[in-house]
Formats: C-alpha cells, structure tokens, sequence
C-alpha cells in the first residue's frame, strides 16, 4: 500500500511538472499517458511493506467479520429465543444483548492487544548471545600450512575460539 501510494503520488508530481507551452494538445497527451506508463523507483520503498500491509488487512477485515458475525448471531439466537415476549420488548432484550457482545468482543481484543504488546517488548528487552561453537583454522604452523591441514582448535571451556590473533 505503502508502495502504491508513493508510486501515485510520483505519477502525479510528473505529470504536474512534465506540461509544456506548446500549442499541439496532442503532444502534451502523449507526454502525459508517457508519464503514467512508465513506472517510477522510489529507493525509499521497502518490498516487505506490501507484504506486512497485506497480512495486516487481511487480519483486520477478518477480524471485523468474525466480531460481526458473533454479534449478528448472538442478537438473533436471543429473539428466537425470546419467541413468547413482546416484540417490543423482544426487540430490546436481542439489541441488549448484541451490545454485551459486542462490549465483550472489544474487551477481549483490547486484552489481546496488550498481551501482545507486553510481550512484543520483553522480546525486545532480551539480550541477544553470540557464542562461537565451533572453528576451524587453515594451517597454524609451517607443517600443516603445506600440507593443507584443516584443525581444529579447542579451549577448556568447550568453547572453541579461532586460533591466532584475539580481541
């Protein structure tokens, strides 16, 4: 979405500054359908932005049919249920209801937005470990260097380091 925004917006800009002063509207059409035609790069557009703004509405209309649906049905099941009441009455009994739905619906949405963000930030808080688990060195000494020997060098820890230089 983010892409195609950009990409409108640059169609516009150049056909706004592509007009000219000739007398022949033939060539200023051309010139502009040029314009729209040819794609424009904007080095600031991200691929994974479609994909994330994608996966987003895509969520967010399922999520709006699934409330919907859970209201629609819950306000109906409560008038066929309701079948010997008053249709007044009836009528508000199914709307009341619809409403705890629906107030329910938000509630617990809203609790699942805050889980995920308290859980988005103790992701982020943690601490990233880079160990290295395994090396191997191409010739430590002249006798391994002409014969090509691949070692493999190990300290007491378990933790294997490269040989040579350490920082």
């Amino acid at each position: 979405m983010a892409r195609l925004r950009h990409t409108s917006e640059a169609q516009a800009y150049a056909t706004i500054s592509s007009h000219s002063t000739t007398s022949n509207p033939f060539s200023i059409s051309t010139r502009n359908s040029l314009a729209l035609s040819q794609p424009t790069h904007d080095p600031f557009a991200k691929p994974e932005d479609d994909d994330l703004t994608f996966a987003d509405v895509n969520r967010q209309l399922a999520l709006i049919i699934n409330v919907l649906v859970s209201i629609i049905a819950c306000g109906i099941a409560i008038w066929m249920v309701a079948g010997h009441v008053a249709a007044p009455k009836r009528l508000a009994l199914a709307m009341g209801g619809a409403l705890v739905v629906a107030v329910a619906e938000v509630a617990i949405y809203a609790g699942y937005l805050r889980k995920l963000g308290e859980a988005k930030e103790k992701e982020r808080a943690k601490k990233e470990r880079k160990v290295i688990t395994k090396t191997w060195t191409i010739g430590g000494t002249l006798a391994e260097k002409e014969g090509n020997i691949l070692t493999e060098k190990a300290t007491d820890t378990g933790v294997r380091f490269r040989a040579g230089k350490r920082r």
